[in-house]
């Protein structure tokens, strides 16, 4: 443990030695985070022809698996909150990307709506 806290005593400081607070490090990566996130949830906009060509799906299909989708990551955000408060904070960051890298390799081998 102690490794981890020289090593961020270490970034700090050299933001610090070039008068850049850390706070706004923080934001600007959080800034970066927050604009892939949502230009990756805009593109399922783009690719409703190209599902819909591929898979024969129909756009009412499509768009309602888009809708469901925005309604759960709305409606899943306080809880997902509250679970990272009560959890450990660097076990909740070490398990999103895992979780997510999971959902990502899966994806491809979905290619129907009705199971």
């Amino acid at each position: 443990m102690g490794t981890i806290v020289d090593s961020r005593s270490r970034i700090v400081a050299a933001f610090e030695r070039r008068g850049v607070h850390y706070g706004w490090v923080v934001a600007g990566v959080s800034f970066l985070t927050l604009i892939t996130a949502a230009g990756f949830r805009s593109t399922a906009g783009v690719l409703i022809v190209p599902l819909q060509d591929e898979f024969g799906w129909s756009r009412a299909t499509i768009s309602a698996a888009v809708s469901i989708n925005l309604v759960l990551y709305g409606l899943g955000g306080p809880f997902a909150a509250g679970l990272y408060d009560a959890s450990k904070p660097c076990q909740s960051v070490g398990d999103s990307p895992s979780s997510t890298s999971t959902l990502w390799i899966d994806a491809p081998r979905s290619t129907s709506t009705s199971s």
